[in-house]
């Protein structure tokens, strides 16, 4: 993991980051994984119009935006436009940042990608596939019961992280 402490705004991560020479064109997402009642965790099917990792199951999430503020402002935002706003998310708590550098097809670039993985708890209310076409589904199953090969690369190394760590 990059870091394992909390960072709430994009001035902290700059100064976070500051020292780090590794890094280049920097990009943010935010991402959670939704933890039921039961303790099993939601995951989203990434569709065939997603611009990567079709067909593997990822946490639910996004690009940060400047306009955002807070990181768990973009989180927030981010599940409203896949999941809606009938789902009540609460206790959404940081587990880690992750370093992921790919290679942006649309753009032609390479970016590192921070990602700022949270857990947050479903307390109430329905799932609503926002982004059909994006996302072929959500799936549910204990952290430890997801098959690594339906994983994408980043959802894969915080399940494995979150299993040595915290349970």
């Amino acid at each position: 993991m990059l870091f394992t402490d909390e960072v709430e705004t994009m001035d902290e991560l700059v100064r976070k980051l500051k020292d780090n020479e590794s890094l280049h064109k920097i990009k943010v997402a935010v991402v959670c994984f939704l933890i039921e009642p039961d303790g099993k965790w939601t995951l989203h099917r990434r569709g065939a119009a997603a611009r990567d990792n079709q067909g593997k199951l990822q946490a639910l999430g996004g690009s940060y935006n400047v306009s955002d503020g807070t990181f768990k402002d973009a989180l927030r935002r981010e599940l409203v436009e896949e999941i809606g706003d009938k789902a009540v998310v609460e206790n959404i708590r940081f587990l880690a940042a992750q370093l992921n550098t790919q290679f942006d097809t649309h753009k032609g670039e390479e970016y590192d990608w921070v990602i700022l993985a949270y857990l947050g708890d479903h307390v109430s209310g329905e799932y609503i596939n926002m982004e059909p076409e994006r996302c072929a589904g959500l799936e549910s199953a204990l952290p430890q019961d997801f098959k690594d090969e339906d994983l994408s690369t980043s959802p894969r190394n915080f399940i494995k992280f979150y299993l040595e760590n915290y349970r």
